[in-house]
Parts: structure tokens; sequence; C-alpha cells
């Protein structure tokens, strides 16, 4: 039974990296718990809309601030130590909550509940790929994102339902079950997580340094950070915006009932978890995970334009779900295809440049994008995120140059290290 059951979630991902998307689960299951609470939770402690804002450039900053630095201290001393730290964090961050009566405690949750998240970007996911590299089956990576994305969706369904039917009358209790979650997932990672091997590894990598990014020269290494940078500045740039209006949009421009809200992300989700398994198949037969990206994009390109142009609201919520979908496929995607890119001494650093530079596209965007709304309409916002996801797919034509140029390519970088 227990057999089957192991099959049914992790399908063929070999046992020693199970605890990535068993903790990705977890750490999803207690943020979707406060997703539906968080905002009238402050408004409740008496915060106004301005201090709202504050409270989530500051989340945001937190981020952008130390992706880096947490990063390096991931790669230099350990990605195993840095989630211990992140989980621990995140207790801390619940406990924090549970106290908080103004302004203040509140900002100080936010701020170690960033710092938590950035110990956790770039250092999880470097772990979990130089595990497989260093069994040998880097075939499994697509594979591991998949899984752990479909888990993560179902996560914050699940968190999210239990979340609104707790409510605010026991918003103790949320928060109660918000550290035992992270308590163990804190234990889990004590008892499951190996890291022996990193430092075997980064030995045998050491002398290739910054040049096994991209089998390539220094100069063409940088090139293509950078357009990593710009890639998931400008994406995060997009997509802020379809995230922080579409319910406003659905109601306000398109007169769906707020009731029918809730439905929309539950089976938003529960599309993915059920389809991302055999669309992934289908993308591993195509056999270029660049070409597939560019496929997706565009259709997430598509999506949005028909949810900002069409006049029925059942086009309109067929349009969002959509967009939800292709954006949930191309996440996993994109995850293996960059990692495939780094080398294993600087994944986590570059990882978190990476996670980085996506906070810093949301925080312009919710001024620059957030200025058109207001100006020009919702419609006209997310017709200016479907130009930028464009050039999102311009850069992964030119990524895609300079790859071929190089001669890189998917999980053949750095295969004869080990």
């Amino acid at each position: 039974m227990i057999r089957k059951i192991k099959k049914l979630l992790f399908s063929d991902l070999p046992q020693e990296v199970h605890v990535y998307p068993v903790i990705k689960f977890l750490c999803s299951l207690s943020g979707g718990l406060i997703l539906p609470l968080l905002i009238i939770y402050y408004r409740v402690l008496g915060l106004t809309l301005l201090q709202i804002g504050i409270v989530s450039m500051i989340f945001e900053l937190s981020m952008a601030i130390f992706e880096i630095p947490t990063g390096f201290i991931a790669d230099k001393f350990g990605r195993r130590k840095s989630i211990i730290a992140s989980l621990s964090f995140f207790v801390l961050t619940g406990f924090i909550y549970l106290l908080a009566k103004d302004l203040k405690l509140i900002l100080v949750a936010v701020i170690l509940r960033g710092i938590g998240y950035t110990l956790m970007s770039g250092a999880f996911e470097a772990w979990a790929y130089d595990k497989l590299k260093h069994l040998g089956k880097e075939q499994h990576s697509q594979d591991m994102f998949v899984i752990s994305s479909r888990l993560r969706r179902l996560a914050i369904v699940i968190g999210s339902l239990a979340g609104s039917a707790l409510g605010l009358q026991k918003i103790k209790t949320v928060w109660f079950i918000f550290i035992f979650i992270n308590v163990i997932s804190l234990l889990i990672v004590l008892m499951s997580m190996k890291e022996s091997y990193i430092k075997k590894l980064n030995k045998q990598t050491h002398k290739h340094s910054l040049n096994t990014i991209v089998n390539s020269n220094i100069n063409n290494a940088v090139i293509l950070v950078v357009l990593m940078f710009l890639i998931a500045a400008i994406y995060e740039f997009a997509l802020s915006p379809i995230s922080e209006y579409w319910s406003v949009f659905l109601i306000e421009n398109k007169h769906l009932s707020e009731n029918y809200l809730g439905s929309i992300i539950v089976i938003s989700n529960i599309l993915i978890v059920f389809v991302l398994k055999p669309v992934h198949k289908i993308i591993k037969i195509i056999d270029n995970s660049l070409t597939s990206l560019v496929i997706l994009h565009l259709f997430i390109i598509i999506s949005i334009v028909s949810l900002a142009i069409t006049n029925s609201v059942l086009f309109a919520v067929i349009s969002y779900i959509c967009y939800t979908f292709f954006v949930g496929v191309s996440e996993p995607l994109t995850r293996d295809y960059l990692n495939c890119l780094i080398s294993s001494e600087y994944r986590a650093t570059l990882l978190s440049i990476y996670a980085m530079a996506g906070s810093i596209g949301e925080v312009i965007s919710a001024v620059a994008v957030g200025l058109i709304a207001e100006l020009y309409g919702i419609s006209i916002a997310f017709i200016t995120s479907s130009v930028a996801i464009s050039l999102v797919v311009i850069l992964f034509f030119v990524m895609k140059a300079k790859s071929k140029n190089n001669g890189v390519q998917k999980i053949q970088l750095t295969n004869h290290e080990i």
C-alpha cells in the first residue's frame, strides 16, 4: 500500500530527493493556509490600506535585498543549513504573527518571512538538482520539478480551503497550525536531507568555476547570466498585474459574482495538478526545452490578450484558467532548463539572483503597471503584461542562439564532472 502511494506521488523519482517535493508541499500548505486571511488579518489589527501596501513592499524588498547574500551563504556553508535556517525563520514568523498587535511587529514578521523565503529559494532547488547530478540521474530533474509543482498547487488548494473554513474567528488556531506544519518540515529536513556529496562535487567543479556555467568562456557565461536576470525580472513584471487584478477585473469589468472566485482558484490549480504530468510527457517528446518554453509563453500571451479584450464573462473566466494553466506548465520546465545551464558550485547563488530579479520585477510592476491600471484601466494593464511576455519570448530566442553558438545541450553541460 505504501509503495503504491509512493509510486502515485513520486513516480520514478529517486527516493534520495523525495524530501524536495515533500517540503515544497508542506511549505505551500502553510502558505496557502494564511493566504485568504492575511490581508483581512492586517485590517483587523487596524492597518490602513497604505500601511498594508507598505507591508507588501517591505516583504518584496526584504526578498530582493537578501536573495544574493543567502544564496552565497548556502553555496559557501551548505544548502542543508540554509534550509534549516529558513524553516526556523518560518516558525519564528508564525509566533510573531500570533503575538502581533500593531504595525511594528507585522513589519518584523514580514522581514523575517522574506529572509526565510530567500534562504530556501535558491538553496533547496540547488541541493535537489545537484543530488540528482551526484547520483547520475539528471534525467529525472524535469520530473522532480513537475512533481513538486503539482504537489505545491494541491497544497495551496487544501491550505486555502482550510484557512477559509477556519476564518478570522479561529485565526490563532490558523497560526498554530502554520507553526506546527513548519516544525514538521524542519524535523523532516533534519532527518532526511543529506549533503555530504556537496564537498566532493565542489572540489571537482572548482577549477572550472564560472566557466562551467555554460560550458564556454566567461564573457558568454556573463551574457547568459544577464539574460537569466532579464527574463526573471520581465516575466514577474508581466505576471504580477494578472495576479493582483484578475479578481477585481472579473468582478468590476465583467460583473462576475465574487462567490465564483474561490471555485476559479480551485479549478485552476486542480487542472494543473491532474494535467501537468501528461503535458510534460508530450513536452519530452518535443525534446527541446527552449522551443517548448517559447510555445508555452505564446499561449500565455494569447490567454492574457483574450482575457483583456473579450466581452464575454464566460470566455474571460476560461481565458484566466488557461493563463494559470500555461504558467503552471511552464514553471517546472523553466526551472529545469535554467539548472542545466548553471554549474554546481554557484547554483544556489545564481538561482537566488534569478529569484531576486523576479522580486525586482514585481516591485517595479506594482508601481508602473499599477499606475497604468489606474489611468487607463485594467484591460490596458493586461495588454502591457502581454507585451512584456513577448519580450521574454524574444530573450528566449537570444538565449537559444547563445546556447547553440556555445554548444550548450540540455543535461550534458556538466555531466562528466562527477
